[in-house]
């Protein structure tokens, strides 16, 4: 016997290619002649290569070369925790396995006909477990595993899956000392499997399968020593050869071919049927099916099973699913689907799936109910045994899966399948949580509604996982429309669809919300609301909220409105989200269902939301439900309710909305027409009249805007009215202000610039109380021709040219009040570089050094260049600038100009503009005290002085 060290690194490059190897001459041990030979020739300088294989032993060591090198056939994919219950625990006690979980993956084969991917993926998985093995054979447990394998090889029952393991394993680690245990598969009432594991693994020990004399005992080719390593080195380099020189023969030779299907070498075996199989698929030999079907049956080597069948599945092209070759096969393969090993019930099921059969739930064997139920049996004999592979049972989830698809929603069909083996997979907890959940798949199109009740209690069970869940959703949501509306059933599946909507995983209460957002589901919803409103209390994701919105809107009724308005959530289902709002004021015209109270309801409560960010949108839907009201409804609304949809419109229009393109103009007629005569006002009947008049001015201001041209006259003249009214009542001067504002604007829209600049020069003499907005301070500066891209070039002289000064210093002191307001650093970059572009130019064309100065010191610190968009210089002010200008939370601590030198263009213009103004700066001198006092001893903050602004007859003319 070999020490545990012995290096086998030789023997494990043979090891992917040995499999009882035969060839058609052979010595008095069974073995091909040209592997004989070189046995012969190794052992005849026996001396000198044990020599030489123990100095190469030594450089490997030297080296630190690994002494397992695993094969390219990698282990099942096995969920061991499945089998810790009945399996695992009595075999380990009974036969003292330190480790289970490893012996499996390290031995247990893979089935045949994976895919290239997955095929390699297995071999890293068995490379893995082979190496953790062989570590821990070399360290302490090596006692342990070897009296452990020997008990299995001994005692275990032949064939099982863990004495298969446990004979390969013997051959992939070198374990020399337990060849012996492998002779029980040699016997001759030994299984196929046993005698084909025993064999492999005796191949990898000795490079051929030795036999057995009459005493049961091994006819060793040679005794294990230190040469073994390159003996099977030279073995493998000769087989190599031989194999290559016989698959060369096999594919030019297709009589060879033929009669290699029964061969005594699996690999030749499995070769010839490939060569076969591209034989038939260029239509040349179809008749092969007569030859390959036969030893279908008898074939034990999974991978020659396979391509075998793969062979034969060719011969089939074209076939309908009563032809004679398509029939034959089936009828082999229904046979083996029950009695085959399971190494060869995945190839079985997707030959199966393969086969053409005849849609319709007719019985006969080509029936696609027939194809569906041969393959729930076989799925049922995976899903049985505990040691299946996973990748098998996967795969034939998936066959199913194809022809259930054929099936689709045929409900003859789906009525007479047999579940059973497909819903015990589902329930078996022992099962890996990737097979049930593709098993869940498939149920899920043929489920029965006496399948509600195990899956909802799957579903509840504390250990099903939020993955298995997601899968079982869809099943029982898709029993909703052969529920009856209102019974038990339907209210057991609501409800644990809504206790998934508020599970903590994010994407099951995703699944949760959509499913119940099906048109099956409505009619069960009915009464169970509750849960909804406590989902909508509880749910942070906007989407999930939107999405349970979307429920309401489908399914809800005005009943339900009710209590969405009482909702102690309700301002976070819109807050900071003006989309939302949109959403939500569609969910709840859905519920009004046209109900004026149900409507007015809706939109108060959209209004009575504490939420600056989303209030223009909450106005704005609020007068949309409010539009949403009949003519005859509209017209029951109390003068209060009028009044209260009239201060929603004007603080719209004060917004800056246009209420035309928000509210449509008939809904504007109806405002004018019906709310405004309609609607209260408690104050004195001067006010009212100066309210109505401008409230009226307003919507016919928003008509004229809306394209009915000839209301704009009329609305001027209703404000008009409007300020003679109020002119006899000082007390409504800020209310008066508010009216000539409007008609400024309106005024500007219409063409009228002299009535418009004289209304915004009135307004600009009052203080500045916020009433004008930036975009009322650029249609001022616009009037005087403050925002050109270029200074004044009239040419003008004398009076004309006093003008022009004192209208540029009107433009720049409008200007200048614009660019120091707060909001303004959160305008666009272009329009806020047309602003200090044109405050430039005015204090240019006023020829007013203080004017000169204050604009100079806005464009003071420009760079030379534009700088980079990741430099460290833009990164270290801590605010970013976006396309809304800069972060208004610290605009304050930046220039005027920031930001808007991230382009060349405008840095170009900024900087050309700032050496203009620099030279247009007279000789610096000493302020006097005046314009110390308004600049606070800073020059470079000058203003123009109280002269200037009477100078330029802002404060001579009023209108």
């Amino acid at each position: 016997m070999l020490p545990p060290k012995f290096p086998h690194a030789a023997l494990l490059y043979l090891a992917p290619c040995l499999c009882g190897l035969v060839a058609p001459a052979h010595s008095a041990h069974g073995f091909p002649a040209p592997i004989q030979a070189a046995i012969q020739e190794v052992a005849g300088n026996g001396h000198a290569v044990a020599q030489q294989a123990e100095d190469q032993s030594a450089v490997d060591v030297e080296a630190g070369t690994e002494s397992v090198v695993s094969v390219p056939l990698a282990p099942a994919p096995l969920d061991l925790e499945q089998v810790a219950t009945k399996e695992s625990s009595f075999r380990t006690t009974e036969y003292g396995l330190p480790d289970l979980k490893l012996l499996l993956r390290a031995g247990l084969a893979p089935p045949a006909g994976l895919t290239a991917l997955r095929a390699q993926e297995r071999a890293a998985m068995q490379k893995s477990a082979i190496k953790d093995l062989s570590a821990r054979l070399a360290g302490g447990e090596r006692p342990a595993w070897i009296a452990a394998l020997q008990a299995v090889l001994e005692g275990a029952p032949g064939g099982s899956a863990l004495w298969l393991a446990a004979a390969r394993v013997v051959g992939e680690l070198g374990l020399y000392e337990l060849d012996h245990t492998l002779t029980r598969g040699l016997a001759e009432d030994a299984s196929a499997r046993m005698q084909l594991a025993s064999q492999r693994s005796l191949a990898l020990l000795y490079g051929v399968a030795p036999t057995v004399n009459g005493e049961g005992q091994l006819e060793r080719p040679f005794e294990p020593s230190a040469g073994t390593g390159h003996l099977l080195s030279l073995l493998r380099e000769k087989e190599v050869e031989w194999l290559a020189q016989r698959f060369d023969l096999l594919a030019r030779e297709r009589a060879m071919a033929t009669a290699a299907l029964n061969d005594a070498d699996a690999r030749v075996r499995a070769e010839a049927a490939r060569v076969l199989a591209k034989v038939v698929e260029k239509g040349e030999a179809p008749e092969l099916n007569a030859i390959l079907l036969p030893g279908l049956a008898k074939e034990v080597d999974p991978i020659a099973f396979h391509t075998r069948l793969q062979a034969l599945l060719a011969t089939t092209a074209g076939e309908t699913a009563d032809g004679e070759r398509v029939r034959s096969l089936r009828s082999e393969l229904v046979q083996l689907a029950g009695a085959a090993p399971s190494d060869r019930l995945l190839s079985i099921s997707r030959a199966l799936a393969r086969l053409p059969w005849t849609l319709g739930p007719e019985q006969r064997e080509h029936g696609l109910s027939s194809g569906i139920h041969h393959l729930i049996n076989l799925l049922g004999r995976l899903a049985a045994d505990p040691f299946s592979d996973g990748d098998a049972i996967l795969g034939t989830v998936e066959a199913l899966r194809s022809l259930v698809d054929k099936a689709g929603n045929d409900s003859k069909i789906i009525a007479q399948l047999e579940r059973g083996p497909l819903t015990a997979l589902v329930r078996n907890p022992n099962r890996s949580e990737s097979e049930r959940i593709a098993a869940a798949g498939v149920l899920g199109q043929l489920a029965h509604a006496s399948d509600l009740d195990w899956i909802l209690s799957v579903l509840l069970r504390p250990d099903t996982s939020a993955s298995l869940r997601y899968a079982l959703l869809g099943t029982a949501a898709a029993l909703a429309d052969k529920l009856t509306p209102g019974s038990p059933e339907g209210r057991a599946l609501v409800l644990n669809l809504f206790r998934n909507a508020s599970a903590p995983d994010v994407d099951l209460r995703r699944r949760a919300l959509a499913l119940l957002n099906g048109d099956a589901m409505g009619p069960h919803l009915e009464g169970e609301w509750d849960e909804l409103f406590r989902i909508l209390a509880r749910e942070t994701e906007p989407k999930l909220r939107s999405e349970a919105l979307s429920l309401l809107h489908r399914h809800g009724n005005p009943r339900v409105l009710v209590a969405l308005l009482q909702l102690d959530s309700f301002d976070e289902l819109v807050r900071g989200d003006p989309g939302r709002v949109v959403e939500l004021a569609g969910t709840i015209r859905n519920l009004a269902a046209g109900g004026s109270e149900e409507l007015m309801g809706g939109a108060r409560r959209l209004i009575a939301v504490q939420d600056d960010t989303t209030r223009r949108a909450r106005l704005a839907q609020a007068l949309q439900l409010a539009a949403g009201l009949n003519e005859t409804s509209a017209s029951r609304l109390s003068a209060l309710d009028h009044r209260e949809v009239i201060d929603w419109c004007l603080e719209l229009s004060d917004a800056g909305e246009d209420l035309v393109a928000v509210l449509g103009i008939e809904f504007v007629h109806r405002l004018m027409g019906l709310h405004l005569g309609a609607a209260a006002f408690v104050d004195s009947a001067e006010i009212a009249a100066a309210q109505r008049a401008s409230i009226r001015a307003l919507l016919l201001s928003a008509l004229a805007t809306g394209g009915e041209l000839q209301r704009g006259s009329e609305a001027l003249a209703e404000y008009e009215k409007a300020l003679v009214l109020l002119a006899e009542l000082p007390e409504q001067q800020a209310f008066a202000a508010r009216v000539r504002r409007d008609r400024a604007r309106l005024a500007l829209r219409n063409g009228n610039r002299v009535r418009s600049l004289a209304d915004y020069r009135t307004l600009l003499a009052r203080p500045n109380d916020g009433l004008l907005e930036l975009v009322d301070l650029r249609n001022a500066a616009d009037l005087l021709g403050g925002r050109s891209d270029a200074p004044r070039q009239t040419g003008a002289v004398g009076e004309a040219a006093e003008r022009a000064r004192l209208a540029a210093v009107e433009a720049f002191e409008i200007l200048h009040d614009l660019v120091q307001r707060p909001e303004w650093r959160r305008e666009q970059p272009a329009v806020r570089l047309q602003d200090l572009v044109g405050l430039g130019n005015q204090a240019l064309a006023s020829g007013n050094p203080a004017a000169l100065q204050l604009a100079r010191t806005a464009l003071a610190g420009l760079p030379s260049v534009a700088p980079a968009e990741d430099s460290a210089a833009n990164n270290a002010t801590g605010a970013a600038v976006s396309a809304q200008g800069v972060a208004p939370s610290s605009a304050s601590e930046f220039p005027l100009w920031y930001g808007l030198d991230r382009q060349a263009d405008g840095l170009e213009r900024l900087r050309n503009l700032s050496d203009s103004l620099t030279a247009a700066l007279p000789p610096v001198k000493q302020a006097n005290p005046s314009e110390a006092a308004l600049t606070g001893g800073d020059p470079e903050r000058a203003k123009p002085s109280d002269q200037t602004k009477v100078d330029s007859g802002q404060d001579s003319g009023k209108n």
